[in-house]
């Protein structure tokens, strides 16, 4: 595996760990008690960009090496 195509990857198994951990936290916010529509809404947004970026981790883990070669201008295959 190349360094791009490394980096790449673990840029990709960070964003899933991340967010996961995201969705995580904004489920036990949910179980702490009542909140108001403002805290709700706050929490709806957080859990759709984590929800998004979860997506975008597991994306750029499973084509990493395309990813790589678009990212550096490499035309050639590894």
């Amino acid at each position: 595996m190349k360094t791009p195509t490394l980096i790449v990857r673990l840029v990709g198994l960070y964003l899933i760990v991340q967010n996961s951990i995201t969705l995580i936290q904004a489920q036990r916010i949910n179980t702490m008690g009542d909140m108001g529509l403002t805290q709700q809404q706050i929490v709806g947004d957080i859990r759709i960009y984590a929800v998004v970026g979860l997506l975008a981790g597991l994306a750029t883990a499973l084509f990493a090496g395309l990813l790589a070669r678009i990212l550096t201008f490499d035309a050639g295959r590894e």
